[in-house]
């Protein structure tokens, strides 16, 4: 199989000098050397010579392997959820290929909390993933029932929770075609609020 060319390409902190004795010589922003394979490059393994190796807050960590399942996800077909990240196209920016500027980024994960992505169809990065907690992820999924009553939209879940309500009541208000107006009249009146709309 012919070797893709890598040469003057860029790979976190390495540039590519060239091909040399099985393997790409490449040189560090810092100065240093380092020899890897196409693919270690290409999947965003080797990214320094490792320099920009975490000294503190690296492998054994929370965000370490949170930061590892999301690489994981992206790129290994034999993962488990793959067909749910890179199988639809999801992927790690490319800053985020290194440890460093993902936690730099995002910090250390508060207790109970892993990454999410606001927007469920877009990309791990920077402007589009924050710390949740596993219920407030799972109420930012693609199988979500998004409701937009007043100013706010969330989940139907989360409406839910909000008013005390039962979720499969207001679940078969939703297939009937209520509005949400008409679905929270009655939830509204409980607590005291004026009920709106029709």
């Amino acid at each position: 199989m012919r070797r893709k060319e890598l040469t003057g390409q860029r790979f976190g902190k390495l540039i590519v000098e060239g091909w040399q004795d099985g393997a790409w010589r490449c040189r560090c922003d810092c100065g240093n050397t380092r020899r890897s394979f196409s693919t270690h490059l290409l999947e965003g393994r080797n990214t320094s010579c490792g320099c920009a190796r975490p000294k503190h807050g690296g492998k054994g960590t929370r965000a370490f392997s949170i930061w590892q399942g999301m690489l994981d996800r992206c790129r290994r077909r034999e993962h488990k959820n793959w067909a749910e990240y890179g199988g639809r196209g999801i992927i790690v920016c490319e800053r985020w290929k290194s440890f460093e500027n993902f936690l730099a980024d995002m910090g250390e994960p508060p207790p109970g909390a892993t990454i999410e992505r606001r927007d469920n169809d877009g990309h791990y990065s920077p402007g589009n993933c924050h710390w949740a907690t596993r219920k407030a992820q799972a109420r930012n999924t693609r199988r979500s029932i998004l409701i937009t009553h007043g100013d706010r939209t969330q989940s139907l879940a989360a409406w839910a929770e909000e008013f005390g309500a039962n979720y499969w009541l207001l679940h078969s208000r939703h297939k009937l075609g209520w509005t949400p107006e008409r679905m929270f009249a009655d939830l509204q009146v409980q607590r005291g609020v004026p009920a709106t709309g029709p």
